[in-house]
């Protein structure tokens, strides 16, 4: 009887500590800085150099590399949306509705999908490339769901530099946070 008290008291203590916890950021990588949307639940760190713009359509925010020089014309850039759902969507479902609406803009794009994690969510990573307007380009794209609100990263690149930016890319999206 006494065992039983003491590991209900231990198990009302964690459960106490547990809810307590307020919610902690995630390490400040060097040369990054955070971004914050605390509306939208929704955190992420880039580096220094590189611009936010928070008034792109069809995204909360986006983070644009710098220039390469006076003839680079496309700036490589990560993006983040978040969209209240109107319906309880399977991620997969999701995923795979959205890749068949891109495939209908670009036939001829290649395609990769892999299961991943964003904030430790289960997510699906898609990486296709595609042509348009004279440029050939190589994307990235995070999806997760939520509490009923999808979680979408767009990394996009010319496709000479996606390897070049990529392994950027890959530590900005580490350090998403959904709150």
């Amino acid at each position: 009887m006494k065992m039983k008290k003491i590991f209900a008291l231990f198990l009302s203590i964690l459960i106490l500590t547990a809810c307590s916890q307020k919610y902690e950021p995630k390490d400040t990588i060097a040369n990054f800085v955070r971004y914050e949307n605390t509306e939208k639940g929704v955190a992420m760190q880039y580096p220094t150099e590189w611009m936010k713009d928070e008034s792109a359509p069809g995204t909360l925010i986006s983070f644009m590399s710098p220039l390469e020089g006076d003839n680079d014309q496309f700036q490589e850039n990560v993006s983040i949306a978040v969209q209240k759902l109107d319906k309880k969507y399977d991620l997969e479902e999701f995923v795979d509705i959205s890749v068949s609406e891109i495939e209908k803009l670009y036939p001829d794009m290649n395609m990769e999908k892999s299961n991943t994690e964003l904030d430790g969510n289960e997510a699906f990573k898609v990486v296709y490339d595609f042509k348009q307007f004279n440029f050939h380009f190589k994307s990235m794209q995070v999806y997760s769901i939520v509490n009923n609100s999808i979680y979408i990263v767009t990394f996009v690149s010319e496709y000479d530099n996606y390897d070049k930016y990529i392994n950027t890319v890959n530590k900005m999206v580490g350090t998403m946070e959904i709150f």
